[in-house]
């Protein structure tokens, strides 16, 4: 209705420390291979809206069997962080983590990772910027939101590894065109997760305990 637009696309994918894992995962199926048995992190679906969108894309894929599958197969939910910098240093040899995060450790951080599109699709999710009705100034917000659509703002997105969504201007680098990720993503009924989120996180909490 008009009310927010999007600014950036990211996407979840998995992350994997070279040092530690010698044969990466393909898939998000994969995920659940014993040989990967207490190697896997995730973020917390309950303060990640990324991570949430993923529990909500794989479980109409796979049903929530796959997160009890995954929960046997010993994951750690982890404050975003956390499995950063655990991620980084390979005791969590492998993450379920957003793109532009696995770059930024890769390229600028030099974390010797590789960043698996799963066979099934990344979860692409978009991220929006709005004003608020009762904004106390509401011509400096304007400008904010034109800045974020403009070509330098939109540049700004590409250099911190995430994908612009301004036409035209060039794509973070080393990451997957928004193009192949778009065609090969897992999709999330967002109408639903809209109204069923509160019960999304509860059976996911419940499931992980």
């Amino acid at each position: 209705d008009g009310a927010f637009t999007p600014i950036r696309i990211s996407a979840m994918v998995i992350a994997v420390h070279n040092d530690k894992i010698k044969e990466p995962p393909r898939s998000w199926k994969d995920l659940l291979d014993p040989k990967y048995k207490g190697k896997i992190a995730m973020p917390d679906p309950k303060v990640s809206a990324t991570a949430l969108a993923t529990v909500a894309a794989l479980t109409d894929k796979y049903g929530w069997e796959y997160w009890e599958k995954l929960k046997a197969n010993g994951v750690v939910v982890s404050k975003t962080m956390d499995m950063r910098e655990k991620f980084a240093h390979g005791e969590y040899p492998i993450t379920i983590t957003m793109e532009e995060s696995a770059l930024k450790q890769k390229l600028a951080q030099g974390v010797n990772a590789t960043i698996i599109y799963p066979e099934e699709g990344s979860v692409v999710v978009p991220g929006y910027i709005g004003i608020l009705k009762d904004t106390k100034n509401p011509e400096g917000a304007k400008k904010l939101v034109d800045w974020w659509l403009s070509r330098e703002g939109q540049s700004a997105m590409s250099l911190a590894y995430m994908h612009p969504v301004k036409y035209g201007v060039k794509e973070p680098v080393g990451a997957q065109k928004l193009v192949d990720l778009r065609i090969h993503s897992l999709s999330v009924n967002w109408n639903r997760l809209a109204v069923e989120e509160k019960q999304v996180k509860e059976k996911f909490a419940a499931i992980m305990k």
